[in-house]
């Protein structure tokens, strides 16, 4: 996720809506606490990945457990802390144990949908969840959820007739709210505001005698291909048509979009693709100058590229 605080919107109906069962406090430090990780990748400019292990499971079993210990000696300051906001908790070290435990989970089971370098179920090298859920749709959860959270914490600070009718409403609006996240599930987003791009490559017109890194099918119509090492400025996006014949072919350059001048991608892998409404959506992840990052290309429905992004 692009901001950390995106984890904070459904952690916060989350933690208030199960606000016996867990340390609020706890919950929301420890449902950000993983991305100290690509913090401390990108500010020292790290060659490792951007969601390495503490982004698995394994790996935030241990944030987890270690917070757990840390925030129960402070479990004091919290409690105070929590109180400006009477929101004040007296927890065991279990409660606050599990609270973290839930917290990082939660953290790692969203970001696994939007990041091909998560690998949540290490040892498996593989991730089922990655793009099963659009960038902006996740982006919308998210920010839609603070107003929830903002609804559930009136409730809890309400009393009588004022409590009864914020409940009604809340509900109402929570299962309103659930309906439209289903709805909009199969919907394909434009890019995140947070993106690198758009980038659109530039033509690409030699003769490529190697067989694709990597090809996605788009339904019975083309089949989009991706070449490494082929051109050393850049890989090459290709597109058939259902017959194999070359429909385009363009360099994967940014360079040329302003800000991105000492830009370049080095490798990509392609992911996954699917038709929208729009034309076509295809996904995957590339190694450029800020490190692997998930890479989404648009086509329209007669296959043109329309634009791709980059996005940590």
């Amino acid at each position: 996720m692009p901001l950390t605080p995106f984890h904070w919107g459904p952690s916060s109906w989350i933690g208030l809506l199960f606000f016996r069962f867990l340390n609020l406090c706890a919950f929301l430090i420890a449902s950000v606490i993983v991305d100290v990780e690509p913090f401390f990748v990108l500010v020292l400019n790290l060659n490792y990945p951007l969601h390495g292990f503490l982004h698995t499971f394994l790996g935030g079993t241990i944030v987890a457990i270690i917070l757990s210990g840390i925030l129960y000696r402070f479990r004091g300051a919290m409690n105070k802390i929590m109180g400006v906001f009477k929101l004040s908790q007296e927890s065991s070290f279990k409660t606050i144990l599990f609270s973290c435990i839930v917290g990082v989970y939660f953290h790692i089971f969203l970001d696994s949908f939007l990041f091909a370098d998560i690998k949540p179920f290490l040892p498996l090298d593989t991730n089922p969840l990655y793009g099963l859920v659009s960038y902006n749709l996740m982006y919308l959860f998210c920010g839609s959820s603070f107003v929830l959270g903002g609804l559930l914490y009136a409730v809890k600070l309400s009393r009588g007739k004022t409590r009864l009718i914020l409940k009604v409403v809340s509900s109402f609006i929570f299962a309103g709210f659930i309906i439209i996240m289903l709805g909009l599930y199969w919907l394909s987003w434009a890019h995140s505001p947070f993106d690198d791009g758009p980038f659109i490559g530039v033509n690409y017109a030699e003769d490529i005698e190697v067989h694709p890194n990597s090809k996605i099918t788009l339904g019975n119509n083309y089949v989009f291909e991706a070449y490494n090492g082929v051109d050393e400025r850049a890989p090459i996006l290709v597109l058939r048509d259902n017959n194999e014949k070359l429909m385009w072919a363009r360099l994967m350059v940014v360079s040329d979009v302003k800000n991105y001048e000492n830009c370049k991608v080095h490798e990509l892998e392609l992911s996954r693709g699917r038709k929208t409404p729009t034309g076509y959506h295809v996904q995957g992840v590339a190694f450029w100058t800020y490190g692997h990052e998930a890479v989404n290309f648009y086509l329209d429905r007669e296959g043109k590229l329309k634009e791709f992004y980059l996005s940590w």
